[in-house]
């Protein structure tokens, strides 16, 4: 399908549509896709300190291996 067919087909099916949850993620989609490539997330200042504590916890060896954090998420949800 060319891509003038698919675009008229859209169209067609948004304006039949009445489902407004369905057209509001056409729109966050569309706008998603406007965001340029360069443009980069800014964290706020939790997440900054909350990736600088796993990083501080990953180069003092705080960690757990993949078997470790299965068994105490396994144990966890037992509770």
């Amino acid at each position: 399908m060319d891509i003038v067919t698919l675009k008229k087909r859209l169209i067609d099916k948004i304006q039949a549509t009445e489902n407004s949850a369905l057209l509001e993620e056409v729109q966050r989609l569309l706008i998603l896709e406007k965001v340029d490539e360069t443009d980069t997330y800014q964290l706020n200042e939790e997440q900054q300190n909350a990736i600088a504590e796993a990083r501080d916890d990953i180069k003092n060896g705080r960690l757990l291996s993949s078997e470790q954090a299965k068994l105490d998420i396994d144990k966890w949800l037992k509770k």
